[in-house]
Order: C-alpha cells, then sequence, then structure tokens
C-alpha cells in the first residue's frame, strides 16, 4: 500500500514538472516582440530567363523573424527560403511584372514587405564572357533590348567605358591581364536587373622599345640618373640586358629602369636590352659611356731619384699617372710642372694627360746641379693642391 502511494506521488510530481517546462516555453514565446518591419536588398529586381539569380536577401533591424512566406508563388525555378527569407534559384518562365507579398513572422505576430519582381526572356547582354586583347579597339556592345528604357552603372577594366544611357560597351583596354568578373546594373522604372560578366583582357605584342637616353654619358663614383625605358603596344612581363651593365649599375627587371652608380670609366660600348611578354620579344640598344671622376690623387710612374750628368738631360722623362677616387686613370686634364729647387730647364711647363692618364715632361739639369738628391720637380694637377715632387742627383 505504502508502495502504490509512492509511485503515485512521483507520477503526479513529474506530470508537473513537465507541465511547467512546457508552460515556460510558452512564457518565452510571449515574451518576443512582435516583428519589425523588413524590406529585400533589391525592392524591385528584374531577372533573366534560365538565369542563376543573386539571391535577394531580407534586411531586418529589428525583432526576429522565425519564417518567410510569399504570395503569390514565385516563378517556377525560384523559390523562398522560409527561415531565412532568401529568394534564390533561376527562374524558368517569363514573368510579367509582378508584386509579391512577403510575409515574416514570429510567435507575437506578422509583418509584410512588398518585392516587385520581372522576369525577362533573355540577359542583359548577347553574352557574359568576352575577351578582349590590350590596346585594341573595343565595341561597341549594345545590351540586349529588354523593352523597358534603363539608366547602366558599373565598373569596367582600365580604358573601357560604359554608356550611362545606352549600356553600350566600347574604348581600348589598357589595363594589365586580368580575368575578372564585372556587375553591370540597369535601373529600370520597374526594378533593377544586374548581370556579371566575366572580361579577360589578354596581352597584346610588344610593338616597340625605346629609352629615354639611348646614348648616356655618365660620371664614375656619381649616381645616374635613371634611364626609362619607353614602350608601345602590349605589357612588357620583364626586361634583360646583354652584356651586363657596367659594374655599380643594374637593370631592374620587371621595369626596365637603368639606375646605379658606376666605378669604373669606360669608352663608348653598346648593350642590347630586350623587353619581353609571352606573345613577342623586342630589343634596343643603347650606348653607355663613363667618364673618369674628377682627379683626387698623382703617382710617379717613371723618372723619380734619378742621377744624371750636370748640365745634360736626364735618361728617363719625368711621368705622372693622375688617378680619380675610384683609381680611373683621368684624361685630358692639365699637369703644371715646376723645378723647384736645383735649377734646370724642362721640356714644358704644362702637359695635359692623355693615353690613360699619363703627363710626361723632360729635364735637363743645371750645370751646378747637386750632388745630393735636393734638386726637386713638382708636378702639380692644375686648379687642384694635388702634387708630386720627383728629386734628381747631379755629377759633375
Amino acid at each position: 500500500m505504502k508502495r502504490a502511494f509512492l509511485n503515485l506521488a512521483l507520477s503526479v510530481a513529474f506530470s508537473f514538472f513537465i507541465n511547467a517546462c512546457v508552460e515556460m516555453n510558452r512564457s518565452s514565446d510571449l515574451l518576443i516582440a512582435p516583428p519589425s518591419p523588413f524590406s529585400y536588398t533589391i525592392p524591385a529586381v528584374i531577372y533573366a530567363k534560365n538565369s542563376t539569380i543573386t539571391p535577394n536577401v531580407p534586411i531586418n533591424n529589428g525583432a526576429p523573424i522565425q519564417g518567410y512566406s510569399i504570395s503569390p508563388p514565385l516563378p517556377q525555378g525560384l523559390g523562398i527560403d522560409p527561415d531565412t527569407g532568401v529568394i534564390s534559384g533561376i527562374p524558368l518562365t517569363a514573368q510579367a511584372t509582378t508584386l509579391f507579398t512577403v510575409t515574416g513572422s514570429n510567435t507575437s505576430g506578422t509583418i509584410e514587405a512588398q518585392l516587385l519582381l520581372t522576369v525577362i526572356s533573355q540577359t542583359l547582354y548577347p553574352s557574359r564572357t568576352y575577351s578582349f586583347q590590350q590596346e585594341s579597339n573595343v565595341g561597341p556592345i549594345l545590351p540586349n533590348n529588354i523593352g523597358i528604357p534603363a539608366l547602366f552603372s558599373g565598373e569596367l577594366p582600365a580604358g573601357l567605358i560604359l554608356d550611362p544611357n545606352t549600356g553600350a560597351i566600347h574604348g581600348v583596354p589598357s589595363g594589365v591581364p586580368e580575368d575578372s568578373p564585372y556587375t553591370i546594373t540597369a535601373t529600370t522604372s520597374v526594378g533593377v536587373m544586374t548581370e556579371v560578366l566575366s572580361v579577360a583582357i589578354t596581352l597584346a605584342p610588344i610593338s616597340t622599345l625605346t629609352y629615354a637616353s639611348p646614348n648616356a654619358v655618365y660620371n664614375a663614383g656619381a649616381a645616374i640618373v635613371p634611364n626609362l625605358p619607353v614602350t608601345s603596344g602590349g605589357t612588357v612581363q620583364i626586361y634583360t640586358v646583354n652584356p651586363d651593365l657596367p659594374y655599380g649599375m643594374s637593370l631592374d627587371p620587371l621595369s626596365g629602369q637603368i639606375s646605379g652608380t658606376p666605378e669604373f670609366s669606360q669608352s663608348s660600348t653598346a648593350y642590347t636590352v630586350t623587353a619581353s611578354n609571352d606573345v613577342n620579344s623586342v630589343n634596343t640598344t643603347i650606348q653607355i659611356t663613363i667618364l673618369a671622376g674628377a682627379p683626387t690623387q698623382v703617382f710617379a710612374m717613371v723618372g723619380d731619384n734619378q742621377v744624371g750628368l750636370n748640365g745634360a738631360q736626364l735618361g728617363s722623362p719625368l711621368t705622372v699617372l693622375v688617378l680619380d677616387a675610384n683609381f680611373n686613370s683621368v684624361d685630358g686634364v692639365q699637369v703644371d710642372w715646376i723645378v723647384t729647387a736645383g735649377g734646370g730647364t724642362l721640356s714644358s711647363a704644362a702637359v695635359v694627360t692623355s693615353g690613360g692618364g699619363y703627363a710626361s715632361v723632360r729635364w735637363t739639369l743645371a750645370a751646378n746641379a747637386s750632388q745630393q738628391p735636393s734638386n726637386t720637380v713638382t708636378a702639380v694637377v692644375d686648379g687642384t693642391q694635388i702634387s708630386y715632387t720627383f728629386s734628381a742627383t747631379g755629377v759633375p
């Protein structure tokens, strides 16, 4: 008897608990606010028959909507997600402009939004895939006649133009090669129609290649003004040069710019620069001359510390080598020669360097030249304080 009573009590308690949970759930549902007004991303839309549409998504910033329905039924091939309200699919039949009512609901009420929808029998453009070559004339490519006046908008690759009144696409593509989607929008009195065009821009052949300075003259040890290529035709993908540029200079393989600081002098030398892409290659020849820098040092090469008869010419000429800071020989500078002690005569008071930076004179000792190496001649690079002093010893 006691056991039966206990089982009955437990059964009653369990039923009470279950009923309480159900009531709590009902109470929580009643706490949800009624749905707020909502709309669609595109409230008036035009679709093309047999083409996948861009999903049209409801915009709801208020209380949550738990379910969606639409009236009248959407055209065959289109559907509305009952949970999210997203309209998607592929319309299989044409549909005259029709006003649809979308109802959003939750446990506290319902709300309606209007959607104007049209399905036409053709796409916005004759094709959805286009391929154009760089620097070639395009168009005009005219849109299909959708039967409704429209204004057109959208982005296209660089150099192509979309006429906002006619929708015609024309121009000369000038951008880098690509294969990208571009969305074109036609806005009409009954709705908006969008179409995604796949537009590929392909490489054109490179037509010409020249340089801003085809016969360049630079100074060793000084940074050059960058020498830039000038091309026409298609985009250049890579630049190369043969033979290698002078030490200290370089060619940017992507831009073709020649820059740097040459270190060593050289006579005019030819270099062939080639510009290439996947279609073709073109080349041009540039000449580069590098002059030595300003003289900074002078060395005795021949004639120092000679011994000779008084009143006679020494057996070897006095010879100096003039160099710049990078040890390039400097031609074309004047070296002044001065007897600074012991007397005597020189074959010339001034000699211009040549043949690789050399300058020479002959020295005739005085009749009473010193028998010590105190007879001196100094070579001075004109306009500088760079000098070298030669010594000689006289013998009676």
